[in-house]
């Protein structure tokens, strides 16, 4: 009996605490950005990288619709099917904000309700609103684009794709 409790006693700091401690240290050390969060610290924190938020002013890119609210506790989507009437009232309505020719992307909620990132054309379709919001020139506003865009991964896996916040921190300290 007592070989059995040094045993389990053993076994709960070796996988209890040991084990997880290591790990930990170790996901810090090599790791740092992405195992604190990713978050962006400007004179005060202002969000993650890794987590959508939303904008509604005029003068900043507005990130994809969220089926949660932005609230990173109930990450998920809608369950919204393609014959949901609720579904089609949402991108009607939708689409009466964007206008007809709006991308897909900006009419329909993401998959968990908190992606950080849009694609390119999507950021370059908001181009006009921001730019006279800001009242400065439409080319300003589409070379901080082309500057936040980031590669598809290998070359050609994806799209083309712009991190929302950065984008617009970028904005903020180019254009005071």
């Amino acid at each position: 009996m007592r070989k059995l409790v040094v045993v389990y006693c053993l076994l709960v700091l070796l996988t209890g605490l040991f084990y997880p401690l290591v790990v930990t240290g170790l996901s810090d050390y090599f790791f740092i950005e992405k195992a604190s969060g990713s978050f962006i610290y400007k004179k005060r924190w202002v969000g993650s990288k890794l987590i959508g938020q939303k904008f509604s002013k005029d003068g900043y890119f507005w990130s994809r619709p969220s089926a949660n609210e932005y609230d990173p506790l109930a990450s998920g989507g809608s369950n919204l099917g393609p014959t949901s009437l609720k579904l089609k009232e949402q991108v009607e309505e939708r689409k009466t904000k964007w206008g007809p020719d709006a991308p897909v992307e900006l009419l329909y909620a993401t998959g968990s309700g908190l992606d950080p990132y849009i694609t390119a054309p999507s950021a370059y379709f908001q181009v006009e609103r921001v730019a006279k919001a800001r009242n400065v020139d439409k080319e300003i506003v589409e070379g901080l684009i082309k500057q936040s865009t980031v590669s598809p991964s290998l070359g050609f896996i994806g799209r083309p794709i712009v991190n929302v916040l950065e984008l617009n921190l970028l904005l903020d300290e180019q254009l005071k």
